[in-house]
């Protein structure tokens, strides 16, 4: 039988319960010797797992081996802590490789050491490193200390330090190695580092940030709409803002053909600013969500993937494209063939996209024309259609209309 007992965070926190379980015990298996509460079993016969830290250098390799390793031995087994003996990256392996679950004795928490150099916080995020570098597009709640803990070696501490200069910038954090100091995220990777080594990222303002996430957006555009946020912010409505994003879509699309950067850049926030203004006014209405927004992004992506996430096969982009068409014909079925087809759309577009819909293409001749031939016999049509005082936007909308009209049918 496995007993995982947390031993605390030093020797004065090793509870009675705890010490009488390993003198019960025939097997006693420490965690590592370079611990906090290592000295308690300086005299007592008991292994260390400290040979496999020395052969692994990957976290997840290193887990599973010891957690396999502890859950080899025989009779009355003693897997010993520091901390709590739950929160530890061997423990949630030896939960998932086990067929019976093991006895618990509890310590206390190193966590509990973090929240009260947090000032006694009641709310915080907690992430190992390694959790950290393998999920790089978790966003921090920045309301409350974000706790980062098993950070132990330099390798590891290389990736956390470029992973928290682009979500935080260069920000001041708190840094344990044998006592808390205050560090730059840059220094993160110039430190000493053991099994104990952890850092906390303090909460901080919105408006003291360097760096945002999503939900830094959201919270923005709330307060500007809030009642005692700002004035034109509060009147705006979908159809108020709704030249706004068609502006600055164009603005992005001139900013990918300059191949400007720093442009691109800028107004793929403005892009995603409309996005979320449409949501929150949606919210306020009682119309959707912004989760609603992101949920049916998220099915859309995962349904028409079929090549991705499910049986269809692609081997090339032109198969991926046909998967794709495949499964929005199905999402569409019901529908008129122009249906999907936007009227806001500019009128060339819009008639492009109609005849793809009606597979003009494959109707007509091809005329051998060139698309500098083409684009002068437009715009002389233009030029023409000035000097007659017609509109050829919305001639050619009116044309489109016509058409589908007429030809709108199963």
């Amino acid at each position: 039988m496995l007993t995982v007992i947390g031993l605390g965070n030093s020797v004065d926190q090793i509870t009675k319960e705890a010490k009488d379980k390993i003198e019960e015990c025939s097997e006693i298996i420490v965690k590592t010797s370079i611990s906090q509460t290592y000295s308690f079993f300086e005299n007592k016969k008991h292994q260390t797992l400290d040979f496999i830290f020395e052969e692994e250098e990957d976290f997840d390799t290193l887990n599973k081996k010891c957690a396999e390793y502890v859950l080899s031995k025989k009779g009355k087994v003693c897997f010993c802590l520091d901390g709590d003996g739950v929160s530890d990256g061997i423990v949630k392996e030896i939960l998932a490789l086990s067929k019976t679950s093991p006895k618990f004795i509890y310590g206390v928490s190193n966590i509990a050491e973090m929240k009260k150099e947090s000032g006694g916080a009641l709310s915080y995020l907690l992430y190992t490193a390694t959790e950290i570098i393998n999920k790089p597009h978790v966003e921090f709640d920045r309301a409350n200390p974000v706790f980062i803990v098993e950070l132990d070696d330099e390798f590891l501490s290389s990736d956390l330090k470029l992973y928290l200069l682009d979500k935080l910038g260069d920000e001041e954090v708190l840094f344990f190695h044998k006592k808390w100091n205050k560090i730059k995220v840059s220094e993160i990777d110039r430190q000493k580092y053991d099994h104990q080594t952890k850092l906390i990222i303090p909460p901080k303002p919105l408006t003291e940030k360097e760096r945002f996430g999503i939900s830094d957006l959201v919270e923005i555009m709330k307060i500007l709409r809030a009642p005692n946020g700002c004035p034109w912010d509060r009147e705006q409505t979908h159809q108020s803002i709704r030249k706004n994003l068609i502006e600055e879509a164009y603005e992005l699309d001139d900013a990918i053909q300059k191949e400007d950067l720093d442009m691109m850049t800028e107004e793929c926030g403005d892009v995603l600013l409309q996005s979320v203004f449409n949501a929150l006014i949606g919210e306020e209405w009682g119309e959707f969500t912004f989760s609603d927004v992101l949920s049916m992004l998220c099915l859309k992506l995962i349904h028409r993937h079929t090549h991705i996430f499910g049986n269809v096969k692609a081997s090339n982009a032109a198969e991926a494209l046909i998967a794709w068409e495949n499964a929005k014909k199905l999402e569409k079925a019901g529908k008129g063939r122009f249906e999907t087809v936007p009227s806001a759309l500019p009128a060339l577009i819009r008639a492009q996209k109609v005849m793809k819909c009606a597979g003009e293409r494959k109707d007509l001749p091809v005329s051998g024309k060139t698309s500098n031939q083409w684009g002068e016999e437009l715009f002389a049509m233009v030029r023409q259609m000035r000097s007659d005082g017609v509109d050829a936007e919305e001639a050619l909308q009116d044309a489109i209309a016509r058409y589908i009209k007429e030809n709108d049918v199963d």
